[in-house]
Parts: structure tokens; C-alpha cells; sequence
């Protein structure tokens, strides 16, 4: 779709990827797109569009594009490493349009910032499909209908007095839900790992979607009441804009891409922070190691995009079993390591059980595999079987071999200190 080719026609219309999707997802997505279709048609079709209304409609158009000019470069990037929904910042525009345009009219300005977001940006990348464009122009179009709808129904026109900004928030809300809850819907229909983070993205990503909803509401007041005012935005849009990119791209160097979690050079630098921490208020630790079972079997009889699907699976379980204040990475292949501050020998096998067991009854959608997915587990607790990380370490995980020696799918926890590699030939032969 992204190579220049002949002139469309009905052959070619037929090779379109949307004919090539799964038949749920195929149907969802021309059911959405029709549907902002039908509605937009019928607005339009009762709406009074004046002069000033279309010169507010390229108002707002121009306003928009110089931003995306603006941070081009920026989004390019961001989309690299963007593998949740991702929120392209467009809304401060187009919820200004749903506020200050005809009913259906906001349409246009949807159409435009798509149009030139997939041609400077998205298709240069070879990532974006037309059909995803289309689709997610017409959940921001039903989304603006929406939000419009919400205002003109309760009369909040101009937003100057506390009901009438009550209102416009309660237009933000009902503007996010619809866009959220309409990609969420296609990403279930995508995609066999419907973990909320992969469906409804991170709390950071939402309340960046507030917080560019919230701009355009403000946006939209001062293009009413003092356009030139609203020229202050774009340098600010600009600088989240890029803020946004650097906490990504933070994200993106401390965290592991198959599950989500702390890699093992980001965990072992915070645990180092929670070690000292032990050290100076003299509270104990403790360290899970834990390997699934059987996982090299699933890798090869299933192939490596099942095994990926099952590490993302247990590690969204495991993220929900923990405490907020646990540290949990993976440690590579399939071992996955649980830093536990202020825990007892006792409290340490309890957490370690609750993992094991929340790993056994774990069920993957769409994920049939021929061995049980279960897990090995060792456990070692500051200070007793040392003073340093590492002594955590290789006491965990001498204790992960003899869980795996026990016929796996168990706890054992190593708790005596372990001889070190410095004593003399004499003693390392007993």
C-alpha cells in the first residue's frame, strides 16, 4: 500500500490487506467505519455551516499541522517504540473541533491531521497500514460525534462558567472512552495477549491522553474568545512532545520488550538501591528465582512466538500476584528473578507459593500447549546467606537446581551461607 503502483481499480481494491484479516476483526473494523460514516453523513446533513464555522475549521487544521510539522521527527520515534495504544496527541485538535464546529463538521478536521500524519510520517516508516489509519480516523471521528453530541445536548456553549467546564469534562471523558474503548475492541481482535496494558496501554499513557484533551479544551476557548492567545500551545505541545519521546525512550532501555518487565541491568541496579537500604535499617530481603518448566519443549514443539506468547502471559500473572513495592525483572531465556524487601524466611515461601500456584492455573487464550506450564522457584533471604547481591544470587539459584532436581513445579529456599570460591584447596575438597 505504501509503494507507488498503477492506478487503483477493482483488482486492485481486492488485494487490499483489509480482505486478508481475520473474518472478526474484518467485520469490527467496517462496522466502526461505517458506522462514523452514517453518522457523519446524518449530522452534516441538519447541520447550519456558516463562513466563520469553515474559517474555524482551517483555523484549527492549520494550528494542527504546523504542530505536527513541528515534532515530525518526534513522532517518528515515538512510534518505534510505541507497542500499546498509542496517543499521537492529534486529540487537543480534534476536541477543539468537536467543540467549536457544527455537529459532523470536525469530520474534516479528523480527515486532514490523519491524511497528513500517515503521509509525512506513518508511511515513511512502513509500519502503518492504510487500514489502521482509516480505522483509527473513524474512532476519533465517532469520538468527536460524541463529544459533541454531550455539549450541545446539555447547552454548554460558550465553556465559560463552572457548569459549562463541568461539562466540557465530562465531554473529555466520554471523548477518551469511546476512542479507548473502539481501538481496545480491534486490539482483542489482533492480538491473543489481552493484558489491560496491551489493551488499554499504561497509566501514563492515559493520562497523557487527558492531559492533550485538557489543552484542547483550552484551546478551543481561546480560539473564541482570543485566537492569537492560542499560538502560546504549540510551543508547549512541542516540549511534551518531546518529553514524552525521552520517557519512552527511558522506558525503553530499562525494560525487557517480550514482557514488559525491569531487564536484569535495570533490576540489579534497584535492587542494589534496595540491598543498601536493608543494610543501613537492618531489615531482611529476600530473592525468588524463578524458571518455567518444560519451556525449551514449548519453544520447539510450538515455535518461538507461542513461547513469547507464554512469557508475556506469566509475566502480566506474575505482575499482579506482586506487591507494589516488589522488584520484578526477568533475568533472560525463561528465569524470571523477585526482589522482596522486609520479608522472613516464612513470608518469603508464602510469596514464593503464591507465584508457583498463580503460574499453575494460569490459562493463555488461544494457546494450546502439550505440557503443563508450570514453574521451579529458589528463594535465599538477606543477611543470611550473605552480605552482597551476588551471595542473594547464587544462593537463589542454587536452590532454583534443587527445586528442578525435585521434580519441579516447586519452592525450595536456601538459607545456610554457601562456601566461598577463596578457601584454600583442603577445605574446598571436603
Amino acid at each position: 500500500m505504501t509503494s507507488i503502483g498503477p492506478r487503483p481499480g477493482p483488482a486492485s481494491l481486492l488485494r487490499w490487506e483489509l480482505w486478508t484479516l481475520r473474518p472478526g476483526l474484518r467485520t469490527y473494523a467496517l462496522a466502526v467505519e461505517a458506522t462514523a460514516v452514517g453518522v457523519t453523513i446524518a449530522l452534516l446533513s441538519h447541520a447550519h455551516i456558516q463562513l466563520a464555522d469553515l474559517l474555524m475549521l482551517a483555523a484549527i487544521v492549520a494550528l494542527g499541522l504546523a504542530k505536527e510539522e513541528l515534532t515530525r521527527n518526534v513522532e517518528r520515534m515515538r512510534r518505534r517504540f510505541s507497542d500499546t495504544p498509542h496517543q499521537n496527541m492529534t486529540s487537543v485538535w480534534t476536541f477543539a473541533a468537536a467543540v467549536l464546529l457544527p455537529p459532523g463538521l470536525a469530520v474534516l478536521a479528523v480527515g486532514a491531521l490523519y491524511a497528513y500524519l500517515w503521509l509525512r510520517i506513518w508511511r515513511p516508516l512502513h509500519g502503518e497500514r492504510v487500514w489502521k489509519v482509516v480505522f483509527n480516523a473513524s474512532t476519533v471521528t465517532l469520538s468527536c460525534h460524541a463529544a459533541t453530541a454531550t455539549l450541545h445536548v446539555v447547552g454548554a456553549y460558550p465553556l465559560t462558567g463552572w457548569r459549562e467546564v463541568g461539562v466540557a469534562m465530562v465531554a473529555i471523558l466520554i471523548y477518551s472512552v469511546v476512542n479507548l474503548g473502539l481501538a481496545a475492541g480491534a486490539l482483542a481482535l489482533m492480538t491473543t495477549q489481552r493484558t489491560v496494558r496491551r489493551l488499554l496501554g499504561t497509566p501514563a499513557d492515559a493520562a497523557l491522553e487527558y492531559a492533550t484533551l485538557t489543552i484542547g479544551a483550552v484551546a478551543a476557548i481561546l480560539l473564541a474568545d482570543a485566537p492569537a492567545a492560542v499560538l502560546l500551545l504549540i510551543p508547549t505541545l512541542v516540549v511534551l512532545h518531546q518529553s514524552v519521546l525521552v520517557r519512552q525512550l527511558e522506558e525503553a532501555a530499562s525494560t525487557d520488550p517480550k514482557t514488559g518487565l525491569l531487564n536484569a541491568t535495570t533490576w540489579r541496579s534497584f535492587a542494589m538501591t534496595e540491598l543498601d537500604r536493608a543494610k543501613r535499617e537492618g531489615t531482611g530481603l529476600g530473592l525468588l528465582l524463578l524458571d518455567l518448566d518444560h519451556f525449551k519443549s514449548i519453544n520447539d514443539g510450538k515455535g518461538h512466538l507461542v513461547g513469547d506468547q507464554v512469557l508475556a502471559a506469566i509475566a502480566d500473572q506474575l505482575k499482579q500476584a506482586t506487591r507494589q513495592y516488589d522488584l520484578l525483572g526477568r533475568f533472560g531465556g525463561d528465569e524470571f528473578m523477585l526482589l522482596c524487601p522486609g520479608v522472613d524466611a516464612e513470608s518469603l515461601v508464602a510469596v514464593a507459593e503464591r507465584m508457583r500456584k498463580t503460574v499453575e492455573q494460569l490459562e493463555i487464550p488461544d494457546v494450546e500447549l502439550d505440557v503443563p506450564v508450570t514453574v521451579s522457584i529458589g528463594a535465599a533471604l538477606y543477611p543470611e546467606v550473605g552480605p552482597e547481591l551476588e551471595d542473594l544470587l547464587l544462593a537463589a539459584d542454587n536452590a532454583l537446581f534443587a527445586a528442578k532436581d525435585a521434580d519441579r513445579n516447586r519452592v525450595v529456599i536456601r538459607r545456610p551461607p554457601l562456601p566461598t570460591r577463596r578457601h584454600d584447596s583442603s577445605a574446598s575438597s571436603n
